[in-house]
């Protein structure tokens, strides 16, 4: 498990650079009611890029900081193939290798 974990953190600071390189990343953090939202990814509070650095990144992060258990499965690549426009193919790639990493490292 500890193994996996690893991979999955090398992935998150490959999105996390991803972003960065990309100026996709944003300093300033959505206001505190977009956090409240009750949607899926946020959807209706934020953006998907902002779901993605505010929400997931930092959550998956202190799980795998705190030794927590990682969800058993991963499949959010869909949400963004779809919610994405044209030009983010290779940010796609590496959420799909996110969700690949789950979904192989979780017991059948």
């Amino acid at each position: 498990m500890k193994h996996h974990s690893q991979k999955v953190m090398q992935q998150l600071v490959a999105i996390e650079k991803h972003l960065r390189t990309t100026e996709r990343w944003n300093e300033e953090c959505p206001d505190a009611k977009a956090f409240e939202s009750q949607q899926p990814f946020a959807l209706d509070t934020m953006e998907p890029v902002e779901w993605l650095q505010w929400v997931l990144l930092p959550n998956l992060t202190q799980l795998i900081e705190r030794d927590g258990q990682l969800p058993a499965a991963c499949n959010i690549s869909p949400y963004f193939e779809e919610a994405l426009p044209e030009g983010h193919d290779a940010l796609i790639v590496l959420i799909k290798e996110l969700d690949a990493l789950f979904n192989q490292g979780s017991p059948h």
